[in-house]
């Protein structure tokens, strides 16, 4: 069986928010917010309105 993957959207992003949101003691539902925040901010899109 074959595939593909990218990693960088499908893993490692997705760990780093983990990780900073243990740092920071956000809890999941805090830290799912911040990091659907900062990949709209990053994608161009208004993260206001997706927070709302």
């Amino acid at each position: 069986m074959t595939g593909s993957a990218d990693l960088l959207s499908q893993y490692a992003f997705a760990l780093v928010f983990q990780v900073l949101n243990s740092m920071l003691g956000c809890t999941p539902a805090i830290g799912q917010q911040v990091a659907t925040g900062m990949a709209q901010i990053f994608e161009g899109d208004d993260a206001e309105a997706v927070n709302k």
